[in-house]
């Protein structure tokens, strides 16, 4: 199924997405402390429930890129930076599969097993 049109849409959104959390992640420098502020999200209930469902979702992104990257070591190579750099790189892959597939929905979600 070829719809360039669908899939530069969604390059526009993912694209968008992706510098939200570029200016998340500035601001969150500029004025956070990453290290004391860790342990106090992940000593209430809920913050560790976030954690959990941000990296259940994170091994579900990791399953299509095990799925759509024919090499397990390529794989892996876009799998560990998003579980380091979260949703920043889920986006960068995103955007990866999207121009790698030429406005192709099937390659987009498949890559090179089709």
């Amino acid at each position: 199924m070829y719809e360039p049109a669908a899939l530069k849409k969604l390059a526009v959104f993912i694209g968008l997405l992706l510098l939200m959390m570029c200016i998340g992640l500035l601001y969150g420098i500029a004025n956070g402390n990453f290290a004391a502020e860790i342990s106090r999200i992940t000593a209430m209930p809920w913050g560790l429930v976030t954690f959990l469902d941000i990296y259940i979702g994170f091994f579900l992104l990791g399953v299509w890129i095990l799925w759509r990257e024919v090499h397990p070591l390529k794989a892996a190579l876009f799998f560990i930076p998003i579980l380091l750099l979260g949703n920043l790189f889920s986006c960068v892959y995103i955007l990866y599969a999207i121009y790698s597939s030429a406005g192709d929905v099937q390659k987009f979600i498949h890559g090179r097993r089709i």
